[in-house]
């Protein structure tokens, strides 16, 4: 229903824009950028919705499977 969809975005720890660090497993920990939320691709098994669709810093687009922290995790801050 509409209403569970609603739910389960707003339990999701990122928003659209923020940037995020994504286990790209062989290559490791990679910074990007969260573009879409419940993202759901023909590819993926039926029934199947990510918590997030990211574009690394390199442009390509990956996914999370989950939303803990072995999937995504807060990109670390560039602040001083």
């Amino acid at each position: 229903s509409p209403e569970s969809i609603l739910k389960e975005i707003q339990a999701l720890r990122f928003k659209v824009g923020d940037k995020v660090e994504a286990n790209a497993a062989e290559g490791g920990w990679k910074v990007g950028t969260i573009v879409e939320l419940m993202y759901r691709s023909e590819f993926m098994p039926p029934g199947f919705v990510a918590p997030y669709q990211i574009k690394l810093e390199d442009g390509t687009l990956i996914y999370a499977p989950a939303d803990d922290n072995a999937c995504v995790r807060e990109a670390p801050s560039t602040a001083a």
